[in-house]
């Protein structure tokens, strides 16, 4: 199968698992891009193509550790990012000592 057919079909299936994690539409669509991006690379490593939808989900599934989709909504509003973004209406900001209210610089 080729690539383009296999984004065809997976394409909207591995969205909406991310989507459903994530709960964040531009961060469903980047990590969606990111599965994609490796399925590309690897699809000659895929051996047995009977299993291609459970290798793509675990590619999707895999990208935890580097980009941590699937955690919690408690670590997500812990974040500097998050706190940083809501910092007129997060009430977690407040609770926090006066000098670790300014944002850290962030790498993406």
């Amino acid at each position: 199968m080729e690539f383009f057919e296999i984004y065809d079909q997976f394409y909207q299936r591995v969205r909406n698992f991310i989507l459903a994690s994530t709960r964040d539409e531009w961060a469903a669509d980047d990590l969606t891009q990111e599965t994609f991006i490796r399925v590309q690379k690897n699809l000659s490593t895929l051996k047995d193509s009977s299993k291609l939808a459970p290798w793509i989900f675990r590619i999707a599934y895999n990208l935890h550790p580097t980009e941590g989709i699937f955690r919690s909504a408690a670590d997500e509003i812990h974040s500097p990012v998050f706190i940083w973004a809501n910092h007129r209406t997060h009430p977690l900001l407040l609770s926090c000592p006066r000098r670790r209210r300014q944002p850290k610089a962030t790498h993406f």
